[in-house]
């Protein structure tokens, strides 16, 4: 086991050696919680810690929010830090169910601005107002839920999560999975490494799309990473592995080689099913425009998830795992390594 993994303990009260710092610059344990997850997760600095959070009474279970306009997402953020014996305990329902209540007030605009203008909470409604939350949500940005805590998943939790595709669990198992201290440099660049190697196979799939001006465009490889990502995501890709893996596979043996090998099928399946998608919508899709609204972003994620499963069913595309398995015993041909034009 990493030695990193077996100093990992979750549990109270350990976590508070793990927290440190961040209970030491005043806060209460749950606010030091969320901002050491912001700060180890979502690699934001103090300053971007500090502006996210909003974890005071009448805060309507909302302890912080996060805006990526890269993936025109709004990460709404739960946190519950158990104590002592309960830590140990799995975690239910009940509390997931309070944040997609939240969620519902972020259901389109008008809600929204009903909840900056109702909140008790200074500091969320300021939060709110400064980001523009409303307005990006009438935008179309995708809300999204997360909650964070230190107890492990239960039954009832799982099948919560698998009816609500936009509510994310961070529970103890997922934050040890998932750990990557901010100074281990090693395994940050494999993911670099990784990611640049996913990158190339991306581009040599648009080079043989027909439309070249879609294919071309700056945030087309933008688009194609995040569909598969969300497909690596799925239980029957097998791609779960990667996604938590530290180095990507990157560190094993031939590892470049055999990942962009191995996920050339699962590229080839997202670009196939845009140039099916751009022939489908014709001229009424002005993909310079519409890539902008997370609202068709979102559309063309349950198609493109929806045209993979159809894949995998017909054995035209196999899992990400089995193509992992395989290549270790192939010989793999040189990869691509050139650039297309972007606009």
């Amino acid at each position: 086991m990493d030695p990193i993994m077996r100093k990992f303990d979750l549990s109270y009260p350990a976590i508070l050696k793990l927290l440190g710092d961040y209970k030491m610059k005043g806060r209460k344990p749950s606010r030091a919680f969320i901002a050491w997850f912001l700060e180890t997760y979502y690699r934001l600095d103090a300053i971007e810690v500090d502006d996210a959070i909003c974890d005071e009474c009448g805060d309507k279970g909302i302890d912080a929010i996060y805006v990526s306009e890269l993936w025109q997402q709004i990460h709404v953020f739960g946190c519950r830090m158990f104590e002592k014996k309960k830590s140990a305990n799995a975690l239910g329902d009940t509390e997931l169910k309070e944040l997609l209540g939240t969620l519902t007030q972020l259901k389109d605009e008008n809600a929204a601005r009903q909840l900056q203008t109702s909140t008790d909470s200074e500091q969320l409604r300021r939060l709110m107002q400064r980001l523009e939350i409303p307005k990006l949500v009438g935008e179309g940005y995708e809300v999204r839920g997360i909650f964070v805590t230190n107890r492990p998943r239960g039954k009832h939790a799982e099948e919560l999560l698998a009816s609500n595709p936009n509510l994310q669990l961070y529970d103890s198992q997922k934050l040890t999975d998932e750990y990557l201290p901010i100074d281990k440099a090693e395994p940050i660049a494999d993911r670099v490494v990784a990611l640049w190697e996913i990158r190339k196979v991306v581009l040599d799939e648009l080079s043989k799309m027909d439309n070249r001006p879609f294919a071309s465009y700056s945030q087309t490889p933008f688009l194609v990473l995040y569909l598969l990502r969300e497909l690596l995501e799925t239980r029957e890709s097998g791609g779960m592995s990667l996604c938590r893996d530290q180095s990507m596979f990157v560190s094993k043996l031939n590892g470049r080689a055999r990942l962009a090998h191995s996920i050339g099928p699962t590229v080839k399946c997202v670009v196939n099913n845009l140039g099916a998608y751009l022939q489908q919508h014709g001229p009424a899709f002005d993909y310079k425009k519409d890539l902008k609204s997370g609202a068709k972003t979102k559309e063309i994620s349950a198609q493109v998830t929806a045209f993979y499963r159809q894949c995998l069913a017909s054995k035209y595309v196999r899992p990400f795992n089995q193509e992992w398995d395989e290549s270790a015993n192939i010989k793999i041909a040189p990869e691509f390594s050139g650039e297309l034009p972007l606009e």
